[in-house]
């Protein structure tokens, strides 16, 4: 039986990330005949399964010279044990494609960005630097076309806003790995989460302003912030005004936490918040902690965040649209409705089993 030796490469996340460990790499590792390692910026991967993590990068994603030159890199340390399949999760590492395809290496690019649109509407880079910024990923993404054997969309907008990933791409979507969901711990009504990325346009503001008016009827409520925040200046604007509300928690100074703990905090909570700016950088996708909090039966307060409106019914959260139509006492009736049924939702397109046939036909057989 021939061995395939399978690399996940990504110069942002660690090796641990949760896509490409607990789900692409978990799901490959399942197939006899299949060896996998992950190449990431940092991490460490605490697992008994045979799946190595090498954190070759330890830069910063504004560390825009380390990301020029990272792609080769890897590539040195590809020529010295050369993989079957490499699954490349950041658009910098497709300048290589070229050369991985002609030493007989199948590509697949892992798409869980539109770096471009993000780039556009991003608040951290100036003109002249969003300029260089999406010209660097439209010579990337053009250059590596003819030698991509598959595109893994993270999202279905996706193929519609870049439409070269249509011959080629199949949807894998972010979603939660059933497997891995501890069993229910008893759920505390009076707590709020936020989790992901925290800033303005994941609605971190808008979360603050509805829980101190839910505080105002459930003085005994509590907010637990577990995410990441990569910009220091709104990282200590936000530390300042959230030390001044009762009842909040902010976890590991918003470094972000590790994914277990993260569904950990998800089984007890009785409030999901979500709310994201009506971007076209991120409208039309689905966040991770939709079928997060969805998956583990969590009450969702949907805010201003219209194209998710379909997916939230009477039963599983509330749809706001401002301040003033939020009813505090509505939401405490339904989470402890939620409360007395089971957590764990049977819908099985929530879940990550759901798509590990997708992934699998595409890698090469053993």
């Amino acid at each position: 039986m021939k061995q395939h030796h399978i690399l996940i490469a990504s110069t942002l996340k660690p090796v641990d990330d949760t896509r490409m460990f607990e789900k692409l790499a978990v799901s490959i590792n399942k197939l006899t005949g299949f060896s996998v390692k992950i190449m990431g910026n940092g991490g460490k991967i605490n697992s008994d399964l045979p799946i190595y993590g090498d954190p070759v990068f330890k830069f910063k994603r504004n560390a825009f010279l380390k990301r020029i030159f990272a792609p080769f890199f890897i590539l040195a340390r590809v020529i010295k044990r050369r993989p079957s399949v490499i699954i490349l999760s950041t658009f910098e590492l497709l300048i290589i494609s070229p050369l991985l395809a002609l030493m007989g290496i199948q590509v697949i690019y892992d798409v869980r960005e539109n770096y471009r649109l993000n780039v556009s509407h991003s608040v951290a880079y100036s003109i002249v630097q969003k300029m260089m910024f999406k010209n660097w990923v439209k010579f990337n993404e053009w250059i590596s076309r003819p030698f991509i054997k598959n595109y893994i969309c993270a999202e279905t907008i996706y193929l519609k806003q870049l439409p070269f990933l249509s011959q080629k791409g199949i949807i894998i979507e972010n979603r939660l790995v059933k497997s891995n969901l501890p069993p229910s711990t008893k759920r505390d009504h009076s707590l709020w989460i936020f989790t992901g990325t925290v800033a303005k346009q994941t609605g971190i503001f808008n979360c603050m302003m509805l829980f101190k008016k839910y505080q105002l009827q459930f003085p005994e409520s509590k907010l637990i912030i577990a995410g990441k925040c990569h910009i220091e200046s709104l990282k200590t604007k936000l530390k300042a005004e959230l030390n001044q509300i009762t009842g909040v928690e902010i976890l590991n100074d918003l470094n972000g936490v590790s994914h277990s703990e993260i569904i950990h905090l998800i089984q007890k909570a009785g409030i999901g918040f979500i709310g994201y700016e009506n971007l076209p950088s991120i409208s039309g996708k689905i966040p991770t902690k939709y079928y997060e909090y969805k998956g583990c039966g969590v009450p969702i307060l949907l805010f201003h965040t219209p194209w998710l409106n379909h997916l939230i019914s009477g039963k599983s959260g509330q749809i706001i649209h401002n301040l003033d139509s939020f009813d505090p006492l509505s939401m405490h009736h339904l989470i402890h409705q939620q409360i007395e049924n089971d957590s764990h939702q049977s819908d099985a397109q929530l879940y990550w089993e759901t798509h590990e046939h997708d992934l699998l036909t595409i890698l090469p057989k053993s």
